[in-house]
């Protein structure tokens, strides 16, 4: 084996085995190219899933309320019966489960928007960064 093919086999040994670090949701062309990679979160689960919240707890409202009506002529209807009582503090255990998640629901709500929020912040910041560490570089020559 001559030193010309010696010298090609390393090399080409190198480029397979390069220790550049990349993204593993970048494309090999996008890292250290410098092409500018589109690695950005989408707010969309997180507004998705806040709305489900929303629409859940508003279902549970409607829900409480059809309940509630149902259960308004119960009293008059069952004079003298001793289901009454039973199926009123049925009523209000319903009652109270339901407002608790409602509750739960109006927070995780928050939550999920704020987290959409945050992350959309989160990649402006780290845009910024990517952008001063590309300027220093084109200043120093790398």
């Amino acid at each position: 084996m001559g030193w010309d093919e010696w010298e090609q086999l390393k090399t080409a040994a190198a480029e397979r085995h390069s220790t550049q670090m990349r993204l593993n949701a970048s494309s090999p062309s996008q890292s250290g190219s410098g092409d500018k990679p589109e690695l950005r979160h989408s707010d969309k689960p997180w507004t998705h899933a806040a709305s489900v919240a929303h629409d859940l707890a508003e279902d549970a409202a409607s829900d409480m309320r059809e309940l509630t009506r149902a259960h308004e002529n119960i009293p008059r209807a069952t004079v003298g019966l001793s289901c009454v009582a039973k199926l009123s503090s049925v009523l209000e255990s319903w009652d109270l489960r339901i407002a608790a998640i409602r509750e739960e629901c109006g927070t995780l709500e928050l939550a999920l928007r704020q987290v959409a929020v945050d992350l959309g912040e989160l990649d402006t910041k780290a845009q910024r960064q990517m952008d001063s560490i590309r300027e220093t570089e084109v200043r120093q020559g790398s």
